[in-house]
């Protein structure tokens, strides 16, 4: 729907946004809230998920020999590096996967 300003006619639209902040045509704040609190709880959650990898930051050389030793029971790897293992297995380390589950909750 088109509305006119003298000579000039604008285009009417649902939302509107001012200044970082998103209006609905009946101007509530309804969206622009839910997507403030979405926003704020990510950040929340990267901040848990930084807390806790810390905590098992002194368990990763720990847990990461558990796998090495798991995977000298595969046959054909035995004399491999644990590096070439992972290739091998098409796999990543412990670390790494921490690592990339970490950045897909951003």
């Amino acid at each position: 729907m088109l509305h006119g300003a003298g000579e000039e006619w604008l285009e009417s639209c649902l939302v509107k946004k001012n200044l970082g902040v998103f209006f609905n045509v009946p101007i509530d704040m309804i969206q622009h809230c839910a997507k403030v609190a979405k926003k704020a709880n990510d950040i929340l959650a990267c901040i848990k998920i930084g807390m806790a990898s810390r905590t098992w930051a002194d368990d990763i050389e720990v847990l990461e020999s558990v796998q090495r030793r798991a995977m000298k029971l595969e046959k054909g790897l035995e004399s491999k590096s644990y590096q070439e293992w992972l290739g091998k297995l098409g796999s990543f380390s412990l670390e790494k996967r921490r690592l990339r589950e970490d950045l897909s909750t951003l």
